[in-house]
C-alpha cells in the first residue's frame, strides 16, 4: 500500500468504502466501525471523518454505491414487450439480492441516527429505479395518471422485494430450486392482469 500521504482524498474515501464493505460482507452491519475500517487502510479513524462527516455518512455512501451496482445489473429488454421487460427486472433484482446479499440487506437496515440525511444523489438512484418501473407500467396502462402509475410502481416493487427478503432467509415454503422465480412469474402476471383490466385491457401484450 502507498504512503498515506500519498492517497488523495478521493482515493482515501475509496479505500475505506472498499475496507467497509469486506468488513460489512464478513461481519455484518455491527461489524463496521470507523476504527476497524481504518484500521485496514492503515489510517487512523480520525482521518476517516475528515473524508466522512460519521459513520452514517460512510454507510449513505455505501448504499450509494449499492445502488448504482443494483441499476446497472438491471438488464434493459427493449426488444421485448412491457410485461416481459418487468419480469426481467424483476429477476434481476433478486439475483443481485442473492449475489450480494450484505450490501442488498444494508439498504433497508440502515436507520440514520444522527442529523446526516440521505444523500441528493442516492435519492436520485432510487428514482431511477422506479422511473424505469414507471414507464413500464405507463405503457401496460395508457389511462392510468401519472399519480396512480407512481403508486403502481411501488406497489409491485413492494411484492418482488418481499420474493427477495423471503429467497434469502429461505421462507418460499416451496420445494423447488427456483422457488423465487416461479412466485415472481407468478406476481407479475396478475399484476398486470389486474392493472389492465383497470384500464379496459385484458391481455398482458405489451404497447
Amino acid at each position: 500500500m502507498a504512503r498515506r500521504n500519498d492517497h488523495s482524498r478521493d482515493e482515501i474515501k475509496a479505500l475505506a468504502l472498499d475496507a467497509a464493505e469486506a468488513l460489512l460482507i464478513e461481519e455484518g452491519v455491527a461489524g463496521v466501525s470507523a476504527r476497524k475500517v481504518a484500521t485496514r487502510i492503515g489510517y487512523t479513524a480520525g482521518s476517516l471523518y475528515q473524508v466522512f462527516a460519521n459513520l452514517d455518512d460512510l454507510y449513505w455512501q455505501i448504499n450509494l454505491r449499492t445502488l448504482k451496482r443494483l441499476n446497472s445489473a438491471l438488464l434493459p429488454r427493449q426488444s421485448l414487450g412491457a410485461a416481459e421487460q418487468l419480469a426481467g427486472l424483476a429477476s434481476d433484482y433478486v439475483t443481485f439480492a442473492k449475489q450480494h446479499r450484505a450490501l442488498w440487506s444494508l439498504l433497508f437496515e440502515h436507520r440514520s441516527a444522527s442529523s446526516c440525511s440521505m444523500p441528493e444523489a442516492l435519492s436520485q438512484q432510487i428514482e431511477q429505479l422506479f422511473q424505469e418501473i414507471e414507464v413500464l407500467l405507463a405503457r401496460l396502462n395508457p389511462r392510468a395518471d401519472s399519480e396512480q402509475v407512481r403508486c403502481a410502481a411501488r406497489a409491485v416493487w413492494g411484492g418482488v422485494h418481499g420474493v427477495a427478503v423471503l429467497t434469502l432467509r429461505d421462507k418460499l415454503f416451496l420445494q423447488q430450486t427456483t422457488a423465487e422465480q416461479a412466485i415472481l412469474a407468478s406476481l407479475i402476471e396478475n399484476f398486470i392482469n389486474g392493472w389492465q383490466q383497470e384500464s379496459g385491457h385484458a391481455s398482458t401484450a405489451a404497447y
